[in-house]
């Protein structure tokens, strides 16, 4: 598990899609729970938007898991868990 944890920014600009740097901190493990720094004052450019939804309606928590699959090329996909109404949790594979 890798963490970041950003500087302030402005996530409107994020959610748009347009390019963006920020400067984050790099966490080996969670960074809210012991996790050990790696990089400091990291720059990290967003050029290409792969993913946005809002969070504003939630379906209800189930015991089924629901994922989007985002295609970076021929031979990697990162799944994305769709985060539900409590409880629920933030997933990548």
């Amino acid at each position: 598990l890798v963490t970041i944890k950003p500087k302030p920014f402005n996530i409107q600009r994020l959610m748009r899609g347009e390019e963006l740097t920020i400067t984050a901190d790099v966490y080996e493990g969670d960074y809210r729970n012991g996790g050990s720094l790696i990089y400091e004052n990291r720059t990290i450019v967003f050029n290409k938007l792969l993913y946005a939804r809002e969070l504003n309606e939630l379906s209800p928590a189930s015991k089924w898991q629901q994922y989007a699959m985002i295609t970076l090329n021929e031979n990697e996909r990162i799944y994305i868990h769709q985060i539900t109404k409590a409880p629920s949790y933030n997933h990548l594979i």
